[in-house]
């Protein structure tokens, strides 16, 4: 399961992510390349379970923030990933899918709350994760269907509150905590 390449270019600008992530409304340039995004689009399958959520203004504009509003980029980006989500029938993960207990047991995540735009605050306590021992102990595809199932469970969270919200946007806070604990003795599961 390879992911989609391209580099991203304009995503970590400041001018290019500031507008999205403060959801300023659209310029009339904006407007327009979201409306020329749709009719570039408009033919392209989706076939997810989440197909509706795919089409809305906000899933295109993720599309066209990432690739710095240049529309030919973000359109073929966004034929690239529904051709690839539907290879990898990702938007069947969710029901599908069985995590693997040792993904479960020791790769500690959660969500801890909202920030202060009320969106989830998601924390990775990653510094003791072995990444490399869970990916021996299941295998590489298993790795590749858990990884696609962890960020499948992310959209559905954004997704749901964005919904509760009654708003178009797609935002999740996320804490990666990197600091090393000292592994208990008894069972070797990191801290949660």
């Amino acid at each position: 399961m390879a992911a989609p390449t391209g580099e991203i270019e304009g995503i970590h600008s400041p001018k290019a992510t500031a507008a999205y992530v403060a959801d300023k409304p659209l310029t009339d340039d904006q407007a327009a390349k979201l409306a020329d995004m749709k009719v570039r689009v408009a033919s392209v399958v989706v076939a997810d379970a989440d197909a509706a959520y795919w089409k809305t203004d906000g899933a295109l504009k993720r599309f066209l923030v990432a690739r710095g509003w240049d529309v030919k980029k973000a359109a073929d980006m966004y034929t690239a990933t529904m051709k690839w989500r539907c290879d990898n029938a990702c938007g069947t993960v969710l029901a599908m899918y069985k995590e693997p207990a040792v993904m479960r047991r020791y790769f500690p995540w959660g969500i801890i709350g909202r920030d202060k735009q009320g969106f989830p605050i998601l924390l990775e306590r990653i510094g003791n994760v072995d990444l490399v021992g869970m990916h021996g102990a299941i295998g590489t595809p298993d790795f590749l269907s858990w990884v696609c199932y962890y960020h499948e469970v992310q959209e559905a969270i954004m997704r749901r509150v964005s919904a509760t919200m009654g708003l178009d946007r797609h935002k999740m806070t996320v804490i990666i905590d990197m600091q090393v604990r000292a592994l208990p003795a008894a069972d070797g599961v990191a801290a949660r």
